[in-house]
């Protein structure tokens, strides 16, 4: 991202944009599936 911005191409700084915004989904959707598996196995362990 630093590079893309330090070159000034509106294209490079664009992609990393686009990087960046899909490494953040993935983020959250791992943390989302983590939180439901953890809420899940604990509603079990109450029965």
């Amino acid at each position: 991202m630093n590079e893309a911005i330090v070159a000034e191409d509106a294209d490079k700084i664009e992609e990393a944009l686009e990087r960046l915004k899909n490494s953040s989904l993935e983020i959250g959707k791992a943390i989302y599936a983590q939180s439901s598996e953890e809420g899940s196995s604990e509603g079990q362990d109450d029965e």
